[in-house]
């Protein structure tokens, strides 16, 4: 039993196959974690960052179950730095998006669907990781020129918009890559200083 592909929140076990089994079990820290198994593999997911696991495997066959395989002990990675982008669709006509949506793929193989159930808009949030890919589908619906996107950062950068009547002429997918070093927060005012004017106001300056 060997673990690959070990990432933040996941890994691959691969083991060898074992004569007259009909199936596999994953047992993580000494409890059943997946039966069933009919290959010699299996993708774990769901894990948490800097964590530290044990994982064997059993061989099942119709009337028992082997010993346990060798154990194999595994350290997650730490997540990935990510920063938020916020997407805010707009319906100039107020009536929904009528079939119209926004397919995101994005975190190596994470994906939303995002669009305007009913009203003039909708936004949503979604945690990126940096350097990532992030793909945008388009799918047009009934009344595509009533349409309008803004992709941005948390502090106001845009990656990516298209105006009213520009769904129609946008192409069915658009990738960027995402950099966090884009949202550095703007930096607070500095130097506060009040001044007496007169006996019901004063000047602020920075």
């Amino acid at each position: 039993l060997v673990a690959t592909d070990v990432s933040y929140d996941g890994l691959v076990l691969q083991w060898n196959t074992s004569e007259n089994a009909q199936t596999y079990k994953v047992y993580q820290d000494g409890n059943l974690f997946a039966t069933g198994i009919t290959e010699t593999s299996y993708t774990v997911t769901g894990l948490a960052p800097e964590t530290t696991y044990n994982f064997t495997v059993t061989a099942v066959s119709t009337t028992s179950e082997s010993a346990h395989s060798n154990q194999v002990t595994v350290t997650t990675q730490a997540e990935p730095a990510k920063c938020k982008v916020i997407f805010t669709l707009t319906d100039s006509y107020g009536d929904g998006w009528n079939g119209a949506r926004i397919t995101v793929n994005y975190n190596n193989g994470k994906s939303d669907v995002l669009t305007i159930s009913s009203g003039n808009n909708a936004t949503y949030e979604i945690d990126v990781f940096q350097g990532t890919e992030m793909t945008l589908n388009i799918t047009q619906g009934s009344y595509p020129g009533e349409c309008s996107l803004v992709v941005k950062y948390e502090n106001g950068t845009v990656i990516y918009s298209f105006d009213v009547y520009g769904m129609s002429y946008e192409p069915a997918s658009i990738t960027r890559t995402i950099d966090c070093a884009d949202v550095s927060e703007i930096a607070p005012p500095a130097n506060l200083t009040a001044t007496a004017v007169d006996h019901q106001s004063i000047t602020l300056s920075w």
